[in-house]
């Protein structure tokens, strides 16, 4: 979402991996706004950053907690059941996907993104 417009239309514009960061470049596609902004991830932490000369914020943490290893299954397991079949099998659970129609529920690449990312917490707590 757009941090001034609150528009739901931008495009990303520039992907950089340095290390254990990863900035993403995004512009909105309003008409009216066009600002750009950058959202810098880490591996514990995300930041963004407005490029219309705005104040700078606060690093938020991304906070993992440990869940075991039938949770993960079960987790997983849903999110790839919500991958296949999307809204369409929705009945209540899309008023928890969307906010309540306040946001967008995550598209299919980004449940991948998701699960690899619940995948790789797992690999990185047991040796």
């Amino acid at each position: 979402m757009c941090p001034r417009c609150r528009s739901s239309k931008f495009r990303l514009i520039e992907l950089v991996r340095e290390g254990s960061s990863r900035y993403e470049v995004y512009q909105c596609k309003n008409s009216a706004c066009k600002i750009r902004w950058e959202v810098e991830f880490r591996e514990t932490a995300l930041i963004i950053r407005h490029h219309d000369d705005g104040p700078e914020e606060d690093w938020l943490e991304i906070k993992r907690w440990p869940i075991s290893a039938i949770e993960r299954a079960t987790l997983l397991a849903a999110l790839r059941y919500w991958q296949r079949e999307g809204l369409n099998s929705a009945g209540h659970e899309q008023d928890i996907a969307t906010d309540a129609g306040r946001l967008e529920p995550l598209s299919p690449r980004q449940i991948d993104a998701l699960c690899l990312s619940i995948n790789r917490t797992e690999t990185s707590q047991h040796p």
